[in-house]
This record gives C-alpha cells, structure tokens and sequence, in this order.
C-alpha cells in the first residue's frame, strides 16, 4: 500500500515538473530585437499609448442690421443700432479628454512551445492589447470610444417681413374742360393706380403699430379691458404681445444671431518633449479658428508636464535592463501622472491632470512561476497576477 502510494506521488511530481517546463519555454520578446522569429511559434500583442483629444467650441455672433435702421432715430428715438452687417468670434468652450491605441514601438511576441499547451489561454482586446493569459479566463470585453468631429451652425433667421400687403392705393383725380358752342363744362373723373410703398413708409407703418402694441400691452396690465382675466392667461396675452413687439423693432434694431461649431483636436505627448508647447490652432476674433501657419490672430498651445511619480521605478529598471535576463515575462506598463495645458497667450483655457502611458515605465514579470495575469487594457498596467 506504502508503495502504491509512493508511485502516486511521484507521478504527480512528473507531472507537475513537466508544466513547469511547458510553462517555463514561454518567453516573452521585444519585436525589436526578436532575431529569432523562423524557431518558433506564437502570437503577438502591444502596449497602448496615450493620446489627448481637445475639443473646441465655438461661437459665432452674427450682428444683422434692421432694413429701417436708418429710421430708428427718428421714428422710435432708437440710438446705436447696428448699421452695417458684422459678425465676432468667441471660444465658448475647451474639454480635454484621452483615448489609447497601438503604440508601434512597443509589440512585443509571445514564444510558444509546440508541445504541452492545452493549460494556456490568452485573451486580446480587438486593438491587440493583452487582457489575460492564465489556465482559462473568459475573455472580458472592452468598450471603445467612438470619436466624432462633428461641426454644426444653427439656421439663419431671416427677418420677418410684417408690410403686407407691399401696395397701397393712390387717387389721381383729372379734370377735363368741354367745351361744347359757347358752352363749357367741366368733367371730374379719378383713376386708380397701386404703387409699392416706399421704405420710409414701411417704417412708419411699423412704428405706428409698435406703439400700438405697447399701448395694448399697458392696457392690459392696468386693467383696462375690465375683464378678470386668470394669472396664466393674462401672462401668456402679454408675453405673445411682448414678442410680437420684439419682432417689430428687430426691424429697427437688427438681430443677433448665435451659432455654435465644434472642433476636435489631437495631441500625443511624447518622452523629452516636456514643457515644449506646441500650437494647435491660431485663434482670430474677426475669423475665429484659421490654420496655425497663417499669420493670423493669436496661438493656442497645448503643452505637458510630468508629476515624476515613476523616476525612481525607472531608475531601478534600468538596473534590471542592465542584467540581461536571458528570457522575460510579460512585458507592461506602469503609467505616468501628467498635467496639460492649454493657453491661448497668458490665458489659461484649460488645465487638467491624466495618467499618460508612454511617460512611464516598461518592465516585464519573472519568466517563471507566474500562471494567471490580468492586464488594464486602456494603459497596458497590472491588473492582477497568480503564482503557482
């Protein structure tokens, strides 16, 4: 029976021993330096990098002039009407966010034996970043940002035309003298003929009916109509005359009308290139966003700063590059903390802090011993790791 139980034991031995090999001739290699792709069998995955979108807002204000514009001052004692059509920019908005893709310089192959790997399972995002690699774990899926450049103004709004009809009607009145022998008689007959108004007469027209507007308007405040009307309805009559009202002297005064574009920006920032601004667009208030190479209005720059949180993990890295292990794990990524800006001369427009990837550090797990790992596919960092 002892004996029984002795070769139980070691068959388990032979068998544990036998996935330890298999596992150990998984290998991990940088794509860069892999010489020796022709020996062996595998799969490939890579590390994200960090990239910021700037969105931009925006708004146009578009000052149209009233076609009785020259009649407010005297008609309705309007003063500083907009004469002339005109139209300002202004930025109504900035919003930094992050989005992650392949980061080419960072592939990396996975060596896998041809015998003994029934225990391995690998799950990779639709991009190609390593989720897990373990024994088996239901792959998990990954929701990805779709990004949208989506510009958009509102309708124009035209002026609404309130002399109808166009035509009055004008009274000619003729006189014909007859003269019949000796005798002479007058004979008075009126023709009739239309003619379009004249502006000026547009204008009067619409002034009388202002004031006509702003006469029912205290009328109905004061009580006069000596109807009791209800709270809702006597709000709702003087809001409809208000707006009518408002109509009328928009003829008179012009209108402001605001639209709203949207601009979407990339920005990817790069080791070394700490505290280099770098302009994203140049902004004109007569023009709003032009091209950063025109001569025009004043730069907007976006520029990034690292908090150091990783300086001394990637001293001790370069202690462990330094040793040159002959095989390595999996290769990850522990980001680093950065804030960006974005100025517009020595105006702050937005300011926010993000864990960018490609500021961190690259290290590798054992090459042994390790039999279950998760990753964080958005920075490619350690989500969770087993031994055996």
């Amino acid at each position: 029976m002892n004996i029984k139980r002795f070769f139980t034991v070691a068959a388990l031995l032979l068998v544990s021993v036998i996935f330890n090999k298999t596992a150990a001739q998984v290998s991990i290699v940088p794509l860069s330096i892999d010489h020796q792709a022709h020996r062996y069998e595998g799969l490939y995955y890579a590390l994200p990098k960090s990239k910021i979108q700037v969105d931009v807002w925006v708004d146009k204000v578009e000052v149209i002039r009233g076609p009785f514009a020259e009649y407010a001052g005297r008609l309705l004692g309007l003063d500083n009407v907009p004469r002339v059509n005109s139209e300002s920019y202004h930025l109504a908005g900035i919003s930094l966010s992050t989005f992650h893709e392949v980061d080419p310089d960072h592939y990396y192959f996975v060596r896998v034996p041809s015998k003994g790997t029934e225990g391995l399972r690998f799950s990779l995002s639709p991009e190609g970043f390593l989720q897990s690699a373990s024994l088996n774990v239901p792959e998990k899926s990954r929701k990805t940002q779709e990004l949208t450049d989506v510009s958009g103004k509102l309708p124009r709004t035209e002026f609404v035309d309130f002399t109808v009809p166009n035509i009055i009607e004008r009274v000619d009145t003729f006189i014909r003298r007859i003269s019949i022998d000796t005798t002479t008689f007058e004979e008075i007959f009126f023709r009739k003929t239309f003619i379009e108004k004249t502006t000026e007469q547009k204008a009067r027209e619409a002034a009388d009916f202002i004031l006509k507007l702003e006469d029912h308007r205290l009328s109905l405040i004061t009580g006069y109509q000596e109807v009791n009307y209800s709270a809702e309805v006597m709000q709702y009559m003087n809001e409809q005359l208000r707006d009518l009202q408002d109509e009328y002297l928009a003829l008179f005064k012009g209108k402001k009308v605001t639209s709203t574009s949207h601009y979407t920006f990339t920005y990817e920032p790069k080791a070394g290139k700490e505290n280099e601004p770098l302009t994203l667009f140049r902004f004109a208030a007569n023009r709003g966003i032009v091209d950063k190479e025109l001569p025009l209005g004043e730069q907007v720059q976006i520029s990034f700063s690292a908090a150091g949180q990783t300086r001394k993990i990637a001293t001790h890295q370069l202690l462990r590059d330094a040793a040159k292990p002959k095989n390595t794990g999996f290769y990850y990524r522990i980001p680093e903390k950065a804030k960006i800006n974005v100025r517009m001369g020595n105006e702050m427009l937005a300011e926010t802090y993000f864990l960018v990837n490609q500021l961190g550090v690259v290290s590798f797990l054992p090459y042994e011993s390790v039999q279950e790992i998760q990753f964080h596919p958005e920075t490619g960092s350690v989500k969770f790791f087993r031994l055996k």
